[in-house]
C-alpha cells in the first residue's frame, strides 16, 4: 500500500512537471510562429529579406515601365513618407483612384491600399528616371537631388509582384519535436508505462 501511494506521488509529480514544461513550450512556440509570420512595415524591417508592406495614400502615375515583365515603377506616399514601388501594370485598375486623386482629377480621397511585397534595391537607370520625374510628384520646395535621394526616398523599391516564401525555421521546428515529446511522457506516466517511475521506485528501494 506504502508503495502505491509513492507511485500515485511521484506520478502526480511527474504529471505536473510535464505539464509545466509542456505549457513553457507551447507559449515559446506560438511567440516563434507570430514572429515567423509577422508582417512588419517597410520603415520597420532590418534587411531587404523580409517580407514587407506600404500603405498607400497617394501614388503617382508610372515613371518607368519594364516593358518585358510589364512592371510599372511609380511613387507613393505613406504619410509623409515617399517610396518607390513596383507592380503589373495589368493591375493598374486598383490603384487608379488614389492615383487619380493625386492627380487632382477627382476631390473624393479614396480608401488607402496596403501593398505586399520584397525590397529589391533601385537599379542606375530606374533611379535616373525617378529623380527626372520625382519632384513633379512631392510638389515640395525642398528638391530631390542624386546627393540626398537615398536619404530620403532610400535606395530600394517595394516589388509588389512577388509572392511571400515560407522560410524554414529550426528553433520552431525543435520547439514544437519537444513539445511533442513531452507529451509522449506525459501520456506514458497517466497510463504508468513510464520508466522513469520504475527507476525513482527502484533507487528508493536500494536506499
Amino acid at each position: 500500500m506504502k508503495e502505491k501511494k509513492k507511485r500515485i506521488i511521484i506520478k502526480t509529480i511527474l504529471c505536473l512537471i510535464y505539464l509545466m514544461v509542456m505549457g513553457i513550450l507551447f507559449v515559446c512556440s506560438f511567440k516563434l510562429y507570430q514572429e515567423k509570420e509577422e508582417i512588419r512595415p517597410i520603415e520597420e524591417i532590418e534587411n531587404i529579406e523580409e517580407y514587407t508592406y506600404i500603405t498607400i495614400e497617394k501614388m503617382s502615375e508610372k515613371f518607368a515601365l519594364r516593358e518585358e515583365t510589364n512592371l510599372g515603377y511609380h511613387f507613393v506616399m505613406d504619410k509623409d513618407k515617399i517610396y518607390v514601388i513596383a507592380i503589373n501594370e495589368n493591375e493598374i485598375d486598383t490603384y487608379q483612384a488614389i492615383i487619380d486623386y493625386t492627380n487632382e482629377k477627382t476631390t473624393k480621397k479614396p480608401d488607402s491600399i496596403r501593398v505586399f511585397g520584397y525590397p529589391m534595391l533601385i537599379k542606375d537607370l530606374t533611379k535616373q528616371m525617378a529623380l527626372e520625374r520625382i519632384n513633379d510628384f512631392i510638389k515640395s520646395k525642398e528638391k530631390i537631388t542624386e546627393e540626398n535621394y537615398d536619404e530620403i526616398v532610400t535606395n530600394i523599391y517595394l516589388d509588389t509582384t512577388k509572392e511571400k516564401h515560407e522560410e524554414f525555421n529550426i528553433i520552431l521546428l525543435a520547439s514544437v519535436f519537444l513539445l511533442f515529446l513531452v507529451l509522449v511522457l506525459l501520456i506514458l506516466t497517466i497510463i504508468d508505462k513510464d520508466k522513469i517511475i520504475d527507476t525513482i521506485m527502484e533507487e528508493e528501494k536500494e536506499e
